[in-house]
Order: structure tokens, then C-alpha cells, then sequence
């Protein structure tokens, strides 16, 4: 099949199973975040004794862990409304990469800043073109692919965030225990989780190219 290439303004066409992915990411970065923040709220109005919060996971300018804890649910929630419904705007990534720093800075987790910059890098790609993938979704591979994307990214999620609760949950961030079962049912789970969403990119992709090309295809 081929696919003419997408000529219509960057702006005025969205790729939108990339923005449904950033969606749910920064979704769950800023809903982690938030829950670094009870746990550090949790401690209490106490100083923190340093930067470094081992028993959080995380790390924090900010010298108190209650205000520290009410810093990060508060820019966890940010982040999360930005990432739903503004990070499509003009300024949309770098405003959602300022929120996620400072969430960051205040003890908004350690083990987020590889999502981050995973979303942050696709959120730039929302109202791109593409055109470098072209060539890949015209074959019958990249057509299998966007076919698949929407199994994909709901078996990626899934996996993932069994692993992603157990930890948050079960296992709260920072927490030395010892290592057991639930550990290695974490570890497998996150592991296979993330491996499946950088599959799950390349899906997404594949279906935006299609998708906008049958958009501006002439009835």
C-alpha cells in the first residue's frame, strides 16, 4: 500500500495514538509523583537531614519533608492535568518538562526521570510529521503494527503497571526489606512493562502515518 506523505501544517494535524501514549505516561509519572509526596507528608513536619530522601526514593531541595510531600502532590497533579489537556499546545512539552523538574526537585521520585524524558520526547512528535517513518508503515510489517498498536499498548500498560503498583503500594518507595517474592514479581513485571511500551512507539507511529494519510485522502 502506499501512503502519501502528510503535507498538511505540523500544527493542525495530530498524531493521536503518540498523544494517547504521552497521555497515559505523564499520567502515571504525575500520579507517582503525588504518592512520593504522601509518603514524605506522611513523615511528618520534620526535617529531612539532607537532599538525598532514601527512605522515599527520592530527592528534594526543599529541607521538610511535610512541605516537601505537599510540593510533590501538588506539581504530581500538575503534571497531570498539563500532560491531559495542554501538553498538544504550542509550549506544551516545555512547559510539561518544567513541571516534571520541579516535581523532580521536590521529591517527586528518583526512578520517573527515564519516563519523563520518554514522554518528553514524544510529546514533540504529536503534531510531527513523521515523514522518516514513512517508508516503514507503507510495508506490510509497519501495517501489522498498526494494526496491533491498540492490543499493544494495553497489554505494555498493563504489565507494566501491576509491577508499577506492587512497588508504590506494597512496597513503598525506599523501603528496605527483605528481597522476596514480590520483589522479583516487581522487577519482572517493570522490566517487561517498559520493553514493551519502547515496542509500543514505533506502533504508535506506524498507526498515526495511516491514519493521517486516510484523513486527507479525497472521498
Amino acid at each position: 500500500m502506499k501512503i502519501e506523505p502528510d503535507t498538511s501544517s505540523s500544527r493542525t494535524s495530530k498524531n493521536r495514538s503518540t498523544a494517547l501514549f504521552v497521555a497515559i505516561l505523564g499520567t502515571v509519572i504525575g500520579v507517582s509523583g503525588s504518592i512520593h509526596g504522601v509518603h514524605s507528608i506522611l513523615k511528618g513536619n520534620t526535617p529531612t537531614g539532607g537532599m538525598l530522601l532514601p527512605s522515599i526514593g527520592a530527592f528534594t531541595i526543599v529541607q521538610n519533608y511535610l512541605l516537601t510531600g505537599m510540593l510533590a502532590v501538588a506539581l504530581g497533579m500538575a503534571v497531570v492535568v498539563w500532560t491531559i489537556g495542554f501538553i498538544d499546545r504550542k509550549y506544551g512539552p516545555t512547559v510539561f518538562v518544567a513541571l516534571c523538574v520541579a516535581l523532580f526537585l521536590v521529591g517527586g521520585g528518583i526512578a520517573e526521570v527515564a519516563f519523563i524524558l520518554l514522554a518528553a520526547l514524544l510529546s514533540t512528535r504529536i503534531h510531527h510529521p513523521l515523514g522518516r517513518w514513512q517508508r516503514a508503515a507503507e510495508t506490510a510489517l509497519g501495517h501489522a503494527m498498526s494494526t496491533l498498536w491498540p492490543y499493544a499498548i494495553s497489554v505494555a500498560f498493563s504489565i507494566f503497571l501491576i509491577g508499577y503498583s506492587i512497588w508504590l503500594f506494597v512496597l513503598p518507595p525506599g523501603e528496605v526489606r527483605q528481597i522476596g517474592t514480590l520483589h522479583y514479581i516487581t522487577w519482572t513485571s517493570l522490566s517487561i512493562g517498559f520493553i514493551l511500551l519502547l515496542v509500543v512507539v514505533p506502533c504508535g507511529f506506524m498507526r498515526d502515518i495511516r491514519l493521517r494519510a486516510k484523513s486527507n485522502t479525497p472521498n
